[in-house]
C-alpha cells in the first residue's frame, strides 16, 4: 500500500512568491488561507459544497462559487450561487 504525502513537503523561499494561497478543496466546505510554511492562518466555514472559483477580496471576505444540491441545469451543467463569506465566517449573501 502507498501513501500520499499531505501537507506541505517542501518549500524553497528563494523561489517562492511572498504573500499566502487560497485553498478550497472541493470535496470539504472549508476555505482555507496558508503561509508560506504550509500552515493555516485562517479558515472559513462553507454553508454549501464549494465549485470552482474562490477568490480573496481586498477587505478579507472570500468570494466563492457553491454547488446546489440537486440543481442539475438542461444542459448537463449544475446550478449554484456566488456568496461573500466575512473574515469571521459570517455569512453575507446575495442569491
Amino acid at each position: 500500500m502507498r501513501y500520499q504525502k499531505t501537507g506541505l513537503v517542501y518549500a524553497d523561499r528563494t523561489r517562492a512568491t511572498p504573500g499566502f494561497t487560497l485553498f478550497c478543496p472541493m470535496h470539504h466546505r472549508i476555505a482555507c488561507l496558508l503561509d508560506i510554511e504550509g500552515e493555516i492562518v485562517h479558515q472559513w466555514e462553507l454553508p454549501d459544497w464549494p465549485a470552482n472559483y474562490a477568490r480573496l477580496l481586498p477587505n478579507g471576505n472570500l468570494l466563492a462559487a457553491h454547488r446546489l444540491k440537486d440543481n442539475r441545469l438542461p444542459f448537463n451543467g449544475i446550478g449554484g450561487r456566488i456568496r461573500s463569506e466575512e473574515h469571521t465566517s459570517e455569512l453575507q449573501s446575495r442569491e
